[in-house]
């Protein structure tokens, strides 16, 4: 689990991208938004904690979340990442 930051691009090692434009940086699954630099790296490094998965760890659960929230996003905003669906219910308490 990794991301990666270049001159005006980052990579996730989940295969997620942002790049830098003249209005912010643009990630690949949230293609209508602008973020900041740091911002940018938050959903990198929650699209990277979605993909890696992990089964029944709420503490996973309530970082996934806090960065959502950081990012004043919900999960509908995400449901694109692959696993997302799995990750939520594998961390969920029934």
């Amino acid at each position: 689990m990794g991301v990666r930051v270049c001159e005006g691009v980052m990579y996730a090692d989940s295969g997620q991208t942002a790049r830098e434009s003249p209005d912010g940086w643009l990630v690949s699954f949230l293609p209508d938004r602008y973020f900041s630099r740091n911002a940018a790296v938050t959903a990198l490094n929650l699209a990277e904690l979605i993909a890696s998965g992990g089964h029944g760890d709420r503490t996973r659960l309530r970082l996934a979340e806090s960065w959502l929230d950081e990012l004043g996003l919900g999960w509908e905003d995400v449901r694109c990442l692959h696993r997302w669906r799995g990750f939520v219910e594998d961390n969920t308490e029934r």
